[in-house]
């Protein structure tokens, strides 16, 4: 908990990123009686996309995505607005990654020309999503994702192949779940949380074009 003020009125700016919830405790404490007054409220913070209703489209063939968000500020083509390029032919879904994880969350965009990550705060590119699986499959077409229970466990179907990842990070550790964080990642090799599932119990690293088990 931290003390953002003793002034009687509060001026303090947030500087976490939108879509942060925060719980706020006002006291007032009376100083000829000692009487003490709380007050608990919440604060969230929402940007453009933080919070809100992505919409996957088909326009003429191309895929466009709109952005409702919690106040009901509505972005149209809200991918080509903050990136500057179209997604491509043909949509296929629009996914809400680590939802119910610990780990970042990101959106999926599949469409038939490819299939984006982009920020679920900003709206960003971040990367492909093949960079996210050890085997990539080729297009790379995300069809399903899907999660265990528990929420440890994030399933996904690329090109009918059925891949899986741990979504669940520890305190300290990077907010992205990659098993083999503690390597020393050299010469642009990857590591990447997807690996087939009932196979992912071990991680793997991916130099170019190979995996190799660990």
């Amino acid at each position: 908990m931290d003390t953002l003020s003793h002034e009687m009125t509060l001026k303090t700016v947030i500087a976490n990123a939108p879509g942060s919830d925060y719980s706020l405790v006002f006291q007032v404490k009376d100083k000829s009686t000692g009487l003490t007054t709380i007050l608990r409220t919440s604060l969230t913070v929402v940007n453009n996309y933080s919070k809100g209703v992505a919409i996957l489209s088909n326009v003429d063939g191309m895929a466009i995505v709109s952005f409702i968000n919690s106040l009901g500020k509505v972005t149209t083509n809200a991918y080509e607005a903050v990136n500057g390029r179209q997604l491509g032919r043909g949509p296929i879904g629009i996914f809400h990654g680590g939802h119910n994880g610990s780990c970042r969350q990101q959106l999926f965009i599949s469409t038939q020309d490819s299939c984006v990550v982009v920020s679920n705060i900003g709206f960003n590119y971040e990367m492909n999503f093949d960079e996210l699986l050890y085997f990539p499959s080729k297009p790379g077409r995300l069809k399903a994702l899907s999660q265990g229970t528990d929420g440890f466990y994030e399933y996904c179907i690329v090109d009918g192949k059925v891949f899986m990842r741990s979504c669940w990070v520890y305190t300290g550790e990077p907010d992205l779940p990659l098993y083999a964080t503690r390597l020393a990642c050299k010469n642009g090799d990857l590591v990447a949380p997807f690996g087939f599932s009932k196979d992912n119990s071990t991680a793997y690293l991916r130099h170019g074009k190979k995996a190799v088990r660990i």
